[in-house]
């Protein structure tokens, strides 16, 4: 703090204090009290104020910003707190909503509440004391510096998050919204007659909240958060948990991107310059996890081990939001952090390159067709690749599609070897519908119950197996676990269908594909171009086929 405000940007953080404080004064964040007043064996906080500069997704200055933050790490369980977790919004669910948005053409917009854990009371239980800065000293009668019984919560403090949770729930609790039980920091009306979907939606994660719905109703979910606390309204939606966010109306498209992150990551690791290449994994490319020592590969040092596991949680960052581009190969290089080669390291270096070229792919949900169903409908797509992995194991490959975008999508090692590719296929199965299980749940509480939904794969015989009621000495050995999806199949809540391999949407997540494969599937994916042609006849030949 001293060296910033030695620099020549002092001003600026000068100003950002006296932000700070001028906001925790007018919240009461706490009150003064004599050290004599402090129970004996109460822990008294230190604090200190921390200094950052802000910025947006695009990559964007935004502000200079202080913080005035609790060390909290001398906070003592069951003596200054009680409990300590709080929910955030999942990144899946926030492109469901996003995805409905396009589909129905609802406005979305944003809010963020200002300074937001110091708005929310702690419990009455929870006694919090803390040491004060000399510019916010007072000295009590003895002529000793009082120190400050926290009534709000106060960055650093364990409990912090859940008192601004729990807090902002009961506000619009009390205005009829309620959360969703399959996901507890949506909130929604609860009116049986409500619109398609129930409108407003208000969607948070910690203090930024999206609004969703017609404009009257996102000004009237607005209202309930801005007579509460101090929030800064951020208009139509442009960003959130970390992606850049473009709502065209005229279009009727919704697209998420996280370009400035993207050439954030190129740039720190000198890779800005790159030759660019068409896709992150060449598909005659070999890879295992021990040094090749006859092509001269070898472990990596410490110093670049670790360059090597920063630069693949930054993929890891662009895969979770807005990349399932990256999905494959990021999980490959995430299994082989702990130990990795220059074989990996080379295999980093592409996916970089792979970057490069495209930077700020987006992918795109669109608004509903003429042709398409009133209420918006899931798809699933699940592939495996047999015995492709250490010890004998396969990989699963899932994607839903929900408003022609991808909400949901997965490229992991399958937990147990698979004697047979049906087998293999017959467990990416499960891990598909496991999935669609929970956003056929999410859709229901928002008011678009779906009908039966398609699962598609590529694999007869493992169709026939989850079909089939009947045990055959080639199938009995699969875990009964496993089976679950043939009673998804009787109550009619999934109904798979056979797909043509080269229409198979999650084969981009099981294997190294060609550039043009691999550019085939993925603009599908992403949304570039809407589901094959082929898709949709093959669906209207087979409907009603079991």
């Amino acid at each position: 703090m001293a060296e910033a405000l030695k620099g020549p940007y002092r001003e600026e953080w000068v100003e950002a204090i006296k932000r700070e404080v001028q906001g925790l004064h007018a919240n009461g964040t706490w009150e003064y009290v004599s050290r004599d007043e402090v129970p004996a064996g109460k822990t008294i906080l230190p604090l200190k104020f921390v200094l950052k500069t802000k910025w947006l997704a695009n990559g964007d200055f935004e502000k200079f910003k202080a913080r005035l933050v609790a060390r909290g790490f001398k906070q003592r369980p069951g003596q200054d707190y009680v409990e300590t977790f709080a929910p955030a919004s999942h990144a899946e669910c926030i492109r469901v909503l996003l995805a409905i948005a396009a589909y129905y053409r609802l406005d979305v917009e944003s809010t963020d509440v200002t300074q937001a854990f110091t708005q929310a009371s702690l419990r009455p239980e929870e006694e919090v004391y803390t040491e004060l800065p000399d510019s916010l000293q007072r000295m009590d009668a003895k002529g000793r510096p009082m120190v400050g019984r926290l009534r709000k919560g106060l960055y650093g403090l364990h409990q912090a998050s859940r008192c601004f949770h729990y807090d902002c729930a009961g506000v619009l609790q009390r205005h009829g919204l309620q959360p969703l039980k399959s996901e507890p920091c949506i909130w929604a009306p609860t009116k049986k007659d409500a619109k398609t979907p129930r409108q407003p939606i208000v969607a948070s994660h910690v203090d930024d909240h999206l609004h969703m719905g017609e404009p009257t109703d996102i000004l009237r979910t607005k209202t309930m958060i801005a007579d509460h606390y101090d929030i800064n309204d951020k208009g139509e939606l442009t960003e959130f948990v970390g992606f850049n966010v473009n709502v065209n109306q005229e279009e009727g498209t919704i697209t998420l991107d996280q370009a400035g992150y993207a050439a954030s990551l190129l740039d720190d690791t000198g890779m800005s310059d790159c030759n660019p290449v068409g896709a992150p994994m060449d598909k005659n490319q070999k890879w295992s996890r021990e040094p090749d020592s006859a092509a001269g590969e070898r472990y990596l040092t410490d110093q670049e081990r670790k360059h090597f596991r920063s630069t693949t949680q930054r993929l890891a960052w662009l895969r979770n939001l807005t990349r399932p581009d990256l999905e494959n190969v990021t999980n490959i290089l995430q299994s082989v952090s702990a130990k990795p080669t220059t074989a990996h390291l080379a295999m980093l270096k592409r996916t970089l390159r792979y970057l490069k070229g495209e930077p700020d792919r987006p992918i795109i949900y669109h608004k509903r067709r003429v042709d398409e169903p009133e209420i918006i409908q899931l798809y699933g797509f699940a592939d495996a690749s047999f015995n492709t992995e250490p010890k004998g194991r396969s990989r699963t490959g899932t994607v839903i599609m929900l408003a022609g975008g991808a909400v949901s999508w997965s490229s992991r090692v399958q937990r147990v070897p698979a004697l047979s590719t049906a087998e293999a296929e017959t467990l990416s199965m499960c891990s598909l519908a496991r999935d669609v299980i929970f956003f056929r749940g999410l859709l229901d509480e928002l008011g678009m119950p779906q009908p039966t939904t398609i699962l598609f794969e590529d694999n007869q015989p493992c169709i026939d197996i989850l079909r089939q009621d009947q045990i055959s000495r080639r199938t009995r050995h699969i875990a009964l676990k496993y089976w679950f999806i043939r009673d998804l199949v009787e109550r009619q809540q999934v109904e798979i269908r056979h797909l043509p391999t080269r229409l198979m949407l999650a084969d981009a997540f099981t294997k190294q594909l060609s550039n043009k494969e691999f550019h085939r599937h993925l603009d599908v994916v992403m949304g570039k171009t809407r589901p094959y042609e082929e898709i949709i006849t093959h669906l209207r030949k087979t409907r009603g086929n079991k």
